[in-house]
């Protein structure tokens, strides 16, 4: 009865999903599986995402930072959509959770970023809190000052995650 979900990174990717497509939204129907929850409303109630990836097309055009060359990492586009994001820009759009804010009824969300993220840009929590923003939902964007991903630089995670367990407790009902 009381779903929120929070995720970091790749998670909060999901997180904003998990949040946009669920019951009563434009793709729910759809998305909703067969597995987990089997009966009652499935709808999240609040989500938290931190620095997570909101528009996939947008992110492609942003220039990766370099990665440890003794290793070889895989195409992150094609990873998740087993092709280029030019050669599937549909599949792009459909993994983008700002292509689900419009029209639906989002939960709140908390958005918590590092302003100088250089593996996924502030300007991806800042693109999906515009969007939910148009959509009426309840939206906190917390840019992190001069902090890179994983908030690296910041003197502040233990009230990021203070802020982050008040936000969810507030909006599920619970005790922080």
């Amino acid at each position: 009865d009381r779903v929120g979900v929070w995720g970091e990174s790749a998670g909060g990717h999901l997180a904003a999903l998990a949040g946009l497509v669920g019951p009563g939204s434009p793709g729910g129907p759809a998305m909703e599986g067969a597995h987990g929850v089997g009966s009652g409303d499935t709808g999240v109630l609040a989500v938290v995402d931190w620095y997570g990836v909101s528009d996939v097309v947008a992110l492609s055009r942003h220039p990766m930072p370099a990665m440890p060359t003794e290793v070889e990492f895989p195409n992150p586009y094609e990873a998740l959509l087993g092709a280029t994001v030019d050669e599937r820009p549909d599949l792009a759009r459909a993994a983008s959770p700002v292509t689900y804010a419009q029209g639906s009824n989002p939960p709140p969300f908390l958005l918590v970023h590092g302003t100088r993220d250089g593996l996924v840009p502030y300007s991806q929590s800042e693109a999906l809190a515009v969007e939910l923003t148009r959509a009426g939902g309840e939206v906190t964007l917390r840019p992190v000052d001069g902090a890179d991903h994983i908030f690296i630089g910041s003197p502040d995670i233990v009230a990021i995650v203070d802020e982050s367990v008040a936000f969810l407790a507030g909006h599920l009902g619970a005790q922080a």
